[in-house]
């Protein structure tokens, strides 16, 4: 079939085959697989996920580049300016144990490979374990699409504006744990009782329970926890088994843009703008983190515990 003149029904009909194809195994696929182009471990789930991808991109008729986890930067049908950056399956360790805190993502630019995070204008996150779907265009807003009823609401964050009874994730996949906690120490007591910290393993997942009001705060401080505490990289390298692997590009491409859409404050976790960044990070690029809240002067707060947090951990 020709590819739909409107990219969101694009990414749908990409993102609805690549879930037909990957849902019968989930809570499986446990196997490992080799390792990603970014170094992050490959399971068999998503090997299946990649698969069902290029078979859809075919289908479709997509033409432009694609970059991918596991595949890196492919040509597809004849190339051309635009570019798609998928992350076929985010969250596979809680989809291989039959969590709900999985999805994929899609986003896309029509820059090509000068591409950076805030040329990204249409992005599609699509649950794997329950019929929901968030998408956003960029000045467009942001929308949650309940696929078995065909309804559709727009996304609204919790608007919270300091960190009492915050509920908020993190991210800790080949982090070292006793560093990043050091700097979250703070947030971490002073939510677990009356909030709530959660780790869903899955950045993109996060960052839409921003969307919805399900959370109030997302933060990945791996990036920043390498660049500035002496003698982390050498904990890096342990953690991820002699790969340095923080946030990469295609985590979050498209959910940093359906949050920002819906109205969250998305930075890195030093509270710098992420647009800058290269979605095609060569693999010496300067590490993200991410500081994502429900409001200005959440993110304000939180940066200013992040910092003292920092200053702890020295």
């Amino acid at each position: 079939m020709a590819m739909a003149n409107d990219p969101l029904d694009m990414l749908s009909t990409v993102a609805a085959r690549i879930k037909e194809a990957v849902s019968p195994h989930l809570g499986k696929g446990r196997e490992l697989d080799g390792v990603a182009s970014s170094g992050d471990t490959t399971f068999r789930l998503d090997t299946i996920a990649e698969k069902a991808l290029e078979q859809a991109l075919g289908q479709v008729g997509y033409s432009g580049l694609c970059y991918s986890e596991d595949r890196g930067l492919v040509a597809v049908g004849g190339g051309g300016d635009r570019l798609l950056v998928v992350d076929p399956v985010d969250g596979t360790r809680p989809a291989v144990a039959g969590f709900e805190s999985c999805c994929l993502s899609l986003a896309l630019s029509e820059k090509g490979t000068d591409s950076r995070l805030g040329d990204v204008q249409w992005g599609w996150i699509e649950e794997l374990k329950q019929p929901l779907a968030h998408y956003a265009t960029r000045k467009g807003g942001a929308t949650i699409l309940h696929r078995d009823t065909r309804r559709e609401e727009p996304c609204s964050p919790s608007g919270r504006e300091n960190a009492q009874q915050l509920f908020f994730s993190v991210e800790l996949v080949a982090r070292p744990v006793a560093l990043v906690t050091k700097v979250l120490e703070e947030l971490i007591d002073g939510s677990t009782l009356d909030g709530g910290c959660f780790l869903f393993n899955s950045s993109a997942y996060s960052l839409t329970r921003l969307a919805t009001g399900q959370l109030d705060a997302h933060i990945d401080v791996g990036a920043r926890v390498l660049q500035e505490l002496p003698g982390a990289r050498e904990a890096f390298l342990k953690a991820g088994k002699g790969r340095v692997i923080t946030l990469f590009p295609y985590d979050i491409a498209a959910a940093k843009l359906i949050a920002e859409e819906s109205g969250c404050v998305v930075t890195d976790a030093s509270g710098r703008s992420l647009d800058r960044y290269p979605l095609l990070m060569p693999r010496d690029h300067p590490r993200l983190g991410i500081l994502a809240a429900s409001s200005p002067s959440l993110h304000e707060e939180l940066l200013d515990r992040l910092n003292r947090g920092m200053k702890r951990a020295l």
